[in-house]
């Protein structure tokens, strides 16, 4: 700036925070400033954006500002010239990553004594609390771990400057040492690429890390939309109109309908439920019925909102899980409230390989491992009773039984129904189950 006077500045990336703008006051005379801090949003060192201008030269009016840019109107003084300008700032970071619990932190003697401080130390509703958790190991996670890619390059190129020196028994060592670090870098990387991969059928016998990232890298290209057709058969390509056209499907499909005739309808349906089972279903909930929901989990299934999956409660139960219990039995035994905990991300699954519109979608809904424990601790229980409610023509949520024998039973049907030379005819009717299946009511 002393050498060159320039009258416009945009600087990105200025790892400085808004106090550290100080060595401008030098300045002041000639230039003013405006500046974005980015770090307050998870920006990290980057700091934020600063605009620096001559306001001897430039009127500058601020039309609008963004994390990303800061778009103003210039008058250039002496000549009345005005004229627009626009300083963008392109992250480096393709998406945005949400915080999630990762089990590699589990391999570092450390992580126990963590995770029992900051739930100590944590405050509020166990919602707040787990969050704050989370938030105490992430940042220390990050610090010990690094990025284990670049780690694991750093370790091998030691390794190989080590093998090219003169051998003896002090360098053996060495590099005996170096080639153990090397391996749990790998280890660790390995469980880093197969939490990602969901390749949750892989749990014994060898694994690679080949293996995972692909995998990983699959789901994330088959899970990219690049387009999508909506109800009108117009065609989208734009990111937010993608997100229109799901957000109005599912809005639609996710409302209440107007009902009729329900008291008629529930009139000739016949009562299965006995005393005895009425009795048993409206017994106080137990710790010992929580428990066994949360050991019941996956411990990698996909998170909700929050980024816990099931592996954090297996892992620190005896750390969080008297307060949790107290929370979900308030809930189950209390009447209070699951609303702290019912967020969820509604996950869309392509029912085909070249889906093109939102009912080639099956939205499943990715929990909070809390509000899990919750249904689950009362699926459990009317679990006991399920044999003797769901029909025998009825082939889901009953053990033993399975959704897939009514598909060879349709073929069965459909296989008389064309290979029959009886003159009697027959008639066979497909129904669509979506209004069954694919809505509240």
């Amino acid at each position: 700036m002393a050498n060159q006077n320039p009258d416009l500045i945009f600087l990105m990336e200025t790892k400085l925070l808004d106090s550290q703008y100080h060595f401008l006051t030098s300045y002041k005379d000639t230039y003013s400033t405006h500046t974005i801090n980015c770090s307050v949003t998870g920006g990290g060192r980057a700091g934020g954006l600063a605009l620096i201008w001559n306001h001897c030269n430039l009127n500058i009016q601020i039309m609008n500002r963004d994390l990303h840019y800061v778009d103003m109107s210039i008058t250039t003084i002496h000549t009345n010239l005005n004229w627009r300008a626009t300083g963008i700032y392109g992250t480096t970071k393709s998406q945005h990553y949400s915080k999630r619990f990762e089990q590699i932190w589990i391999t570092d003697d450390q992580h126990y004594l963590i995770t029992k401080a900051a739930w100590q130390t944590s405050q509020g509703d166990i919602k707040t609390r787990l969050q704050h958790t989370l938030d105490n190991l992430h940042g220390w996670g990050r610090t010990t771990f690094g990025v284990l890619p670049k780690k694991i390059k750093a370790t091998q190129q030691a390794l190989a400057d080590l093998q090219l020196k003169p051998n003896n028994s002090s360098m053996t060592q060495q590099i005996t040492d170096k080639e153990k670090e090397l391996d749990d870098l790998l280890e660790k990387e390995e469980m880093w690429w197969s939490q990602r991969s969901r390749a949750l059928w892989l749990t014994h016998g060898d694994k690679n890390t080949k293996f995972f990232h692909l995998k990983a890298s699959q789901r994330r290209k088959k899970n990219r939309i690049e387009s999508i057709t909506d109800h009108m058969g117009n065609n989208h390509t734009e990111p937010e109109k993608i997100e229109l056209v799901f957000l109005n499907h599912f809005q639609h499909l996710f409302n209440k309908q107007t009902t009729t005739n329900i008291n008629d309808t529930v009139q000739v349906v016949k009562n299965r439920i006995s005393q005895d089972m009425h009795d048993q279903l409206n017994q106080v909930f137990t710790e010992d019925e929580v428990f066994h929901a949360i050991k019941e989990m996956k411990g990698l299934a996909a998170p909700g909102p929050d980024g816990l999956p099931a592996k954090f409660y297996h892992t620190y139960w005896d750390i969080v899980g008297k307060d949790i219990t107290e929370a979900v039995l308030q809930i189950l035994n209390n009447d209070g409230s699951p609303a702290p905990f019912n967020s969820t991300h509604i996950c869309l699954i392509p029912k085909t390989n070249n889906p093109s519109q939102p009912s080639d979608f099956r939205p499943i809904s990715l929990c909070n491992v809390t509000l899990k424990i919750i249904t689950k601790t009362i699926a459990n229980r009317i679990k006991a009773i399920l044999p003797a409610i769901i029909s025998p023509n009825q082939s889901a949520f009953v053990p033993g039984r399975l959704i897939t024998d009514n598909i060879l039973i349709a073929n069965e049907l459909f296989h008389y129904l064309t290979q029959t030379t009886k003159k009697t005819g027959y008639v066979g009717i497909k129904t669509d189950m979506a209004k069954a299946y694919d809505r509240i009511e």
